[in-house]
């Protein structure tokens, strides 16, 4: 289950979203992947064919005994060339 909550203020060809997840995995009773997620994303549109994400988010959990919390960045670029065709390419 996930759930989040988000402002995605536009700056000319930039899209800043700010978002806080929770998610909650169905069947855990140790309450390990029960976690919050800060994130933001910045993405740029070139024009309408082109554009690309870079954000970063931060993984804490519930469980004070499950001490994994960690950072992810990512990136992404998606190009559309027609109507009809997108390619979408993400790494972190």
């Amino acid at each position: 289950m996930k759930g989040s909550i988000g402002a995605p203020p536009t700056f000319g060809n930039l899209t800043v979203d700010f978002n806080l997840q929770r998610r909650i995995k169905a069947g855990d009773t140790l309450g390990a992947a029960s976690r919050w997620v800060p994130d933001v994303t910045g993405t740029y549109t070139f024009n309408h064919h082109l554009s690309a994400s870079l954000g970063a988010g931060y993984y804490t959990y519930d469980d004070p005994s499950f001490t994994q919390s960690f950072w992810e960045v990512y990136g992404a670029v998606d190009m559309t060339p027609a109507d009809s065709l997108k390619f979408h390419s993400e790494f972190s």
